[in-house]
């Protein structure tokens, strides 16, 4: 009896195949875009947190004098871990964000562009009115949703 053509041999080999094919779905593609939701989770947190410093610019140069390099982090954290999702010649971002599985790429540059205007706005000419409006256009950009506010 020929090796190959053994059922369990088969069952073997194919079972090792999705097995593999799992594993490397799981490293290249989920992982990745469960980092990138981690990010926009600790972005959504640290607006949350810091949000009257954010909209009182004066009062976070004396109360928060680290605030803007956390800022200029989250932005930077921000497109590290959009650029780890896989493009494959850019179909799969395209169908990713199409299916709002994850925001385009215009929208992320926009969102950590706006994270850098508020990280090198918190001197005392910043306008509050101006940073309450970059931190609803970073929330909509990465389609985070507004949760009970009172």
């Amino acid at each position: 009896m020929n090796i190959i053509e053994s059922t369990v041999f088969q069952t073997v080999i194919s079972g090792v195949f999705i097995y593999i094919s799992g594993e490397i779905i799981q490293k290249f593609f989920l992982e990745p875009v469960k980092d990138f939701y981690r990010i926009i989770g600790t972005i959504d947190n640290g607006l949350k947190y810091y949000a009257h410093f954010i909209t009182s610019p004066n009062v976070a140069m004396i109360a928060a004098p680290d605030l803007h390099k956390a800022l200029r982090k989250l932005s930077c954290d921000l497109e590290a871990a959009y650029k780890q999702i896989p493009t494959i010649w850019g179909l799969l971002s395209f169908l990713l964000s199409l299916l709002k599985i994850v925001p385009n790429t215009d929208s992320v540059a926009i969102a950590a562009q706006e994270l850098i205007f508020l990280s090198n706005s918190l001197n005392d000419k910043a306008k509050s009115r101006e940073n309450a409006a970059a931190l609803d256009k970073i929330r909509h950009c990465l389609n985070i949703p507004v949760l009970g506010t009172r």
